[in-house]
Formats: C-alpha cells, sequence, structure tokens
C-alpha cells in the first residue's frame, strides 16, 4: 500500500505556497505523481472581455495571474524535487462536483483550513465538507496559518474503535509506515469501560504491527471538550499530523459534520489526515 496519486488545491490564496510545498514533500517521499485542481473566487460565464467593466476585466486579469503563479509554482517546485510532468485541471462552472471527480481517482488530496474571513472561504469549506463525505478517498487539511510543516514524522492516531476511525487509520497506512513516532489516543467516554477501550485499543495495535508500525497506546479520561482535549495531546506530544476519522453525512442540500469533526476543521494546529 502506498500513495501514487496526490491532488493539490489551488487557488489565489497565499496559503497555496504551503499546499504546494507539502503536496510536493510527501510526493517525493512516495515518488507520487502530482496534480493540480484550481478553483477561482467565483465561477462565471465566458464573454467578451469587451462587454465586461473595467473592474471585471482587472479582476479576470489578477485571477489569471494567479492561476498562473500557482501552476508555475507547482511545476518549479514539482521539478526541483525530480517529481516530472504536473497536471492541472482548471474547475469549471460545476466546481465541487468537478473537484470529486479528480479527487476520487487520487490516493490523497491536500486542502487548506477555510478561511471565513477571506473572499475565498465560503467556496473553501462547501469544497472540504464535500470532499470529507463524497470524495471516497482520505484528505490532507493543512491549518491556515502559516508554518513550514513537517508531515508525517510524529503522528498521533484518534482512536475510538468505530467505522471512521477505522478506515482513517488504514488509509493512513504509507504515512504510518514512514514515521518515526505513533501515538493511537483514546478519548474515553464515562459511559465506556475501560477494559473495552483497551481491547479496541489491542486489536488496532496489532493491526499496525502487521504492517510494520510501532504504536503506543494512550488514554484519556474525557473531563472537557473531547475536541478541546484531542488538541490538547497532539500539541503535548509535539505531533506533526493527527489522523482521524471524518463524522458526518450529507443530505439533499446540505452536509452536516459531526461535532470532533467540525472543532478540527475550526480549530486545527498542525495538519488533519481525515477519511470518512
Amino acid at each position: 500500500m502506498s500513495l501514487k496519486s496526490i491532488v493539490v488545491h489551488l487557488d489565489e490564496n497565499s496559503a497555496v505556497e504551503q499546499r504546494i510545498a507539502v503536496a510536493v514533500q510527501i510526493a517525493r517521499r512516495f515518488r507520487a505523481r502530482l496534480r493540480g485542481i484550481y478553483s477561482t473566487r467565483k465561477t462565471r460565464a465566458e464573454v467578451d472581455m469587451a462587454e465586461l467593466s473595467p473592474s471585471e476585466v482587472a479582476r479576470r486579469i489578477s485571477e489569471r495571474e494567479a492561476r498562473e503563479h500557482g501552476q508555475s509554482l507547482l511545476a518549479r517546485t514539482a521539478a526541483a524535487a525530480s517529481l516530472g510532468e504536473v497536471d492541472v485541471d482548471v474547475l469549471g462552472t460545476n466546481a465541487i462536483d468537478d473537484a470529486l471527480a479528480v479527487m476520487r481517482c487520487a490516493d490523497l488530496s491536500i486542502l487548506s483550513q477555510p478561511d471565513l474571513e477571506n473572499d475565498s472561504g465560503r467556496f473553501d469549506r462547501r469544497l472540504l465538507e464535500a470532499a470529507l463525505l463524497g470524495a471516497g478517498s482520505p484528505l490532507l487539511v493543512l491549518p491556515r496559518v502559516q508554518s513550514a510543516f513537517e508531515v508525517g514524522h510524529n503522528i498521533v492516531i484518534a482512536w475510538d474503535g468505530g467505522r471512521e476511525a477505522a478506515r482513517a487509520m488504514r488509509d493512513a497506512l504509507p504515512m504510518l509506515a514512514s514515521a518515526a513516532r505513533t501515538t493511537l489516543l483514546s478519548i474515553a467516554s464515562p459511559q465506556r469501560l475501560r477494559e473495552d477501550v483497551e481491547r479496541s485499543q489491542a486489536r488496532a495495535l496489532t493491526l499496525l504491527a502487521a504492517h510494520g508500525v510501532s504504536a503506543k497506546a494512550t488514554r484519556m479520561d474525557c473531563t472537557i471538550d473531547p475536541g478541546e482535549l484531542l488538541l490538547s495531546q497532539v500539541s503535548d506530544v509535539g505531533a506533526d499530523l493527527l489522523v482521524m476519522g471524518a463524522y458526518g453525512h450529507a443530505r439533499v442540500r446540505e452536509t452536516i459534520l459531526g461535532g470532533m469533526t467540525r472543532t478540527m476543521i475550526e480549530k486545527m494546529t498542525v495538519p488533519v489526515f481525515m477519511s470518512h
């Protein structure tokens, strides 16, 4: 099992440089092929430029320049890492559906935490929520706070024994196999017996060991909000990656995420590897 196809989201935000750096870092580690998907702040129909106002013309020129910058940066960074040619898909009028179609044929997709104070924040949130529940493949979500991330050397797995956590752990096996340190962390609720948590952790450790992953199991009693406790423990062990299941379901017109998933999206401090 390995990561051989990685998709990275490109846009006009400054965080794109961080996304590209992490995507190339991971692609180089696994000798994976990179593909970019580019989205603009707003989908616009094709019209004659002469019919547009000067401000709209300026906006479109700015978007084109940002797209060319992102594509060029991705190509240059990939070439410097000897990754070969990189393809870029420009998302069309059905941007979310187009993005999901590409992500469904990738081993990993890399997005950023939405910034709702930014013009593109609402689209970024819609894309992330749709991808979490509809891409059918794992996501790596990077915090919007700019930092030089070295991802996947010290990993925490959020483990509750459920389907989503199991899916995330299995999807993350390539990253886990190359990590220097792995912690299997369970946050126990008052209703769950300690023996049940320990048995569940033992089963997970057995699977990890079968794949050559040596992990340490840790159990925390839930005395505060579980999302806040998880973030605190990730910080305490100095983790550079959190692996967790994404909980939620899609309705006809909206996406409903679970509380822990939403907390991580809103307050993440390290990259989060998520599967549903």
